[in-house]
């Protein structure tokens, strides 16, 4: 997705896919990534390394009026923006990424545990209350204890 930023980026698909064209869809999609991967490189690993060398020329030309020194500015500035987009749509798609990767490692270890309690047990569970399983609760209950979720005591 990085690449979608970068003006070179269009026309490396675009000669790839003519060159690919005639080996199949599948053939020419893998050509194409790979001229991609190729064009790439470690392109994109190096944008700290980037703005920090715009940031300094914005530095250097900081306070100037001179016409040639504000266009030169202002070009900076523009690639400062792209290369700073660049980084944040690549740092999202390699959090995606690991996401992706790692989600089914996390979700796998709740699948693994067993469960507590026996078929025999939900059962008792599951089963209605009888009014003397009530009566025997409440009455259990001492009268002067913190009250309950609703704001009354037992007593």
């Amino acid at each position: 997705m990085t690449w979608l930023h970068d003006e070179g980026c269009r026309d490396v698909v675009e000669k790839a896919w003519g060159e690919g064209r005639n080996r199949g869809l599948q053939d020419c999609v893998t050509f194409c990534g790979e001229r991609l991967t190729r064009w790439g490189g470690d392109r994109f690993h190096k944008f700290g390394e980037k703005i920090l060398n715009l940031r300094k020329e914005q530095l250097r030309l900081r306070g100037r009026a001179d016409p040639v020194s504000l266009v030169e500015f202002h070009k900076i500035d523009e690639s400062l923006t792209r290369i700073e987009l660049q980084e944040d749509t690549y740092w999202r798609q390699r959090a995606k990424q690991h996401w992706l990767k790692d989600a089914d490692a996390n979700t796998r270890f709740y699948y693994s545990i067993q469960p507590r309690v026996t078929a025999t047990q939900n059962e008792g569970l599951l089963r209605l209350f009888e009014e003397s399983e009530v009566k025997s609760a409440l009455f259990s209950m001492y009268p002067d204890k913190a009250p309950g979720p609703d704001g009354m005591n037992p007593g």
